[in-house]
């Protein structure tokens, strides 16, 4: 992990890509935050809810990946790092933060709210007790 001031990417968009390798991993990733302040936290990708081009799981070869966010003009850091979720390795090469123009898309980063309140009795779909 790596944390910078954002001074000179506020209101701009900001590209980290990194070259990753997974050996008999559980999922592994770049990540990226955007903080207002210490504990207010204004983007964040991970990529693991990602469909296409997200976490990588058991063993690749060399895959390159990125993430793209908005850096708004409140922003006071940016922090980014490679994650490991679970058992294996990842391994990172080649990291790189950039500044790109608006014409790069944010990365579509789904959604992990349920549209409304379900399953209030709290039941599982298992065997129970």
């Amino acid at each position: 992990m790596q944390s910078i001031q954002a001074d000179e990417h506020r209101g701009r968009r900001v590209r980290l890509s990194a070259v990753l390798k997974a050996d008999d991993a559980d999922a592994g990733s770049i990540w990226m935050r955007v903080d207002k302040s210490e504990g207010e936290v204004l983007q964040f990708d991970n990529m693991m809810t990602r469909e296409t081009d997200g976490a990588l799981k058991g063993s690749t070869g060399w895959l390159e990946r990125s993430i793209v966010l908005d850096v708004p003009a409140e922003a006071s850091s940016i922090h980014y790092g490679l994650l490991l979720q679970g058992y294996g390795r990842i391994s990172a090469q080649s990291f790189r933060v950039e500044a790109v123009d608006e014409n790069v898309s944010p990365t579509p980063r789904r959604r992990n709210h349920l549209p409304r309140p379900t399953n209030l009795d709290l039941r599982t779909s298992g065997p129970t007790a």
